[in-house]
Parts: C-alpha cells; sequence; structure tokens
C-alpha cells in the first residue's frame, strides 16, 4: 500500500472491502410478501454522478445539480492545493442542496489560505420510496465534539453530510453513515468539527434517507499512513455502483479534505469512496466508509 506524501490526484486503491456494517433490504421495509414476509425495495433508479470544479476562495460555496427529475442520494467534496500540511486546508461543508421543488443537488465549501479548487459531487437518482432528508441544523457542539441526524424509523441512510462553522479556521473532521445501538443498519449520518482555541462550533448534520433497498451494503475500512495525509479509494463490490460514502478521522483536530465519489472509469476497477484526511497524530488513521448498490 502506497504512501502518499502530499495531497494528489492520483487515486490509491483499497481493493479490500472488509467490516460489512449493514444489508439495507429488512424488516422495516413497508410492502408484505405472500407469506407475510416484509419485502424489500427494488434498486434505485437512474443512478447517477455529477461534478463541478472550480477555483474559489475560503468559505466560498459551489453547488452541482442533478439532472432532470433526479434526487441526491448522497454528495462530496475535493479540495486542492499545491501542498498541504498540517491545519493548511478542510472541507467545512458538504451537504444536499435545496431549491423550491425540495432536494436537487449538492453543496461543498472548505477553507484554505487563498484561493484552491475545490469539486463537488452529487449522486443523483430517482426518488426512493420513502425519500426523506433528516437534518439537525445550526446546533452547538463541543469543540471536537459531534452532531447526529437521525433517519425515522424504518428507513436506512443512503447517503449524508455537514456543516461546520467556526470564527476562522473550522475543520470537519468527520461526516460518516452511523448506527444506533440497537440495530447494525446505519440510520443515522454523524458530523464532527473543530477549530483550535474555540471552546464551542455550529454544526448542521443531514442523513438521506429512504425505506430499505435491495442489495444495499454499507462498508468500513481504516486506513492508516505515517505521513500528513491518509486514505485512498474504498471500493465496491464487483458489479455495484456508488450511492454514498464518508469518512471519519481518528483525532480530534483531524481535517477531510476529500470525501467523495469515485466512479470504475477513475480508479481503473469498479466504482469507490475517495477519501483523504491529514492531522497532526502519528499514526495518522481514517475510517473510510462507502455505500454501494
Amino acid at each position: 500500500m502506497r504512501v502518499l506524501t502530499r495531497l494528489k490526484s492520483v487515486l490509491c486503491a483499497f481493493t479490500v472491502v472488509a467490516g460489512t456494517l449493514a444489508v439495507a433490504a429488512g424488516p422495516s421495509a413497508p410492502v408484505a410478501r405472500a407469506d407475510g414476509a416484509p419485502a424489500p425495495e427494488p434498486a434505485i433508479y437512474g443512478l447517477e454522478v455529477v461534478k463541478k470544479t472550480a477555483t474559489v476562495q475560503n468559505g466560498q460555496q459551489l453547488t452541482v445539480m442533478c439532472p432532470g427529475s433526479l434526487v441526491p442520494i448522497g454528495g462530496g467534496g475535493e479540495a486542492k492545493v499545491d501542498f498541504a500540511w498540517y491545519d493548511s486546508v478542510s472541507l467545512t461543508e458538504s451537504v444536499p442542496f435545496w431549491d423550491s421543488w425540495g432536494p436537487s443537488g449538492w453543496t461543498a465549501s472548505a477553507r484554505s489560505d487563498g484561493a484552491f479548487t475545490l469539486t463537488v459531487y452529487a449522486v443523483c437518482g430517482a426518488e426512493p420510496r420513502g425519500y426523506e432528508v433528516a437534518s439537525q441544523y445550526d446546533e452547538a457542539i463541543d469543540n471536537g465534539g459531534s452532531l447526529t441526524a437521525t433517519c425515522l424509523e424504518g428507513k436506512a441512510v443512503l447517503g449524508g453530510g455537514g456543516r461546520i462553522r467556526g470564527a476562522e479556521r473550522p475543520s470537519m473532521g468527520k461526516s460518516y453513515p452511523a448506527t444506533a445501538a440497537a440495530t447494525a443498519t446505519p440510520g443515522q449520518w454523524t458530523v464532527s468539527g473543530y477549530e483550535f482555541g474555540q471552546a464551542q462550533l455550529r454544526a448542521d448534520a443531514y442523513a438521506v434517507c429512504a425505506f430499505p433497498l435491495t442489495g444495499v451494503t454499507t462498508n468500513r475500512y481504516t486506513a492508516t499512513s505515517s505521513d500528513y495525509v491518509t486514505g485512498g479509494v474504498l471500493m465496491c463490490p464487483s458489479g455495484k455502483r456508488v450511492i454514498g460514502g464518508g469518512a471519519a478521522g481518528a483525532h480530534t483536530e483531524d481535517s477531510l479534505v476529500a470525501s467523495r465519489p469515485a466512479l470504475a472509469a477513475e480508479t481503473g476497477k469498479t466504482d469507490g469512496w475517495w477519501v483523504q484526511a491529514i492531522g497532526n497524530a502519528s499514526p495518522r488513521t481514517v475510517d473510510m466508509y462507502v455505500t454501494c448498490g
């Protein structure tokens, strides 16, 4: 496994998919079969990943819209600078975008000194049954603390994101699918942030939810590096498409620089979720998540 010495656009492929968290076809689906057992929902139709790239300034938002009548199932962002070191760059926002019709795209922003390149991604699809975006909005969290949005009972998380607001240099260190204590199926989305010298931050958390879908799985892999940056691509199983994903740095002061979908044409193998995180602790460790279907 190659060590990354700086933030690069070249993908480092982690081909091992480990630690299955969920198979999102389960007893909470609303339709019953003839034998009385719950029937799982069909897979997402019309799945399409769209993106937009621009040179932006610190905190400037960038939004990409889903085509036609498709809705955002998941999304992510990636910030790129010429060279990165601890606390030099971080995503601060990766959230669904609303227009007058409802969720219709994805928005990302980041903070860095001077201009940098930002790319926002939206994973779009036909609206699945039970589709909703659950949120916890503009909540105060302790510095290094977290905020969680929870799907209504009987629904599973497909994707999600969050926003971290601070005084000058906030960092998003975690944005990932989470599970309630009573179930192994991800039904929550957790976001965490940090800013040096601050007692509290403001945060938003968003969970994209639907009734459980046939064959959808969420997998996790822990990447470790002794360099400034750690991460890579967590691949979907063969024949599966990426729906969503996330990342969680192991240390309070870690910063997510990239957490976004990677298509098979980019990885050279299968779809997956691309993560890069930087921090000051050694070794640097990040949990990578991918949801595929």
